[in-house]
Formats: structure tokens, sequence, C-alpha cells
């Protein structure tokens, strides 16, 4: 993962959690996973991949609001991490 690469992943993370912090604050407690990976779309909204399978998954398995990494997305993310 180039440094850019990584930034961009921060800045994801940062902006998703700031999101789910607004969201509960007003009200409206989420829950839901963070996933790495290949996926795919099209402009009217059709997504498919491995990530989101994931992050459903791992998000149905919470018993609290939260944001969280995927399980085999964390892994992921450090492997790549390592790798600048």
């Amino acid at each position: 993962m180039k440094i850019c690469e990584a930034f961009a992943v921060y800045r994801f993370v940062k902006l998703c959690k700031h999101i789910w912090g607004i969201l509960f604050e007003r009200g409206l407690p989420l829950r839901g996973a963070i996933a790495f990976g290949t996926f795919y779309w099209n402009h009217e909204t059709m997504l498919a991949g491995q990530p989101f399978i994931e992050a459903h998954d791992d998000s149905e398995s919470l018993s609290f609001s939260g944001l969280i990494f995927a399980k085999d997305s964390l892994s992921a993310i450090y492997s790549q991490a390592a790798a600048v």
C-alpha cells in the first residue's frame, strides 16, 4: 500500500467515525462494519463483492451499536500497511 493509499484509508475511517458519531448523537444508533477488498458497482446503486458480505455478516453479529472493522479486513489492512 502506498503512503497516499494508506492516508486515504485513514481518512475514510475517520469520516465513517465522524458520521456515525453525529447519527448517534441525534438518536439514530447504528451498527456496521468496515470491510476491505475488491468490489463491483455501477451508477445505479448496485454493489457486489466479498467486502459487502463480510461487513454485513460481522455487523449482524454485534449486540451493540457501534462501528467495527470486519475480521478478515483488519488483517488485510495491517498486511498492506506493513508493506509501506
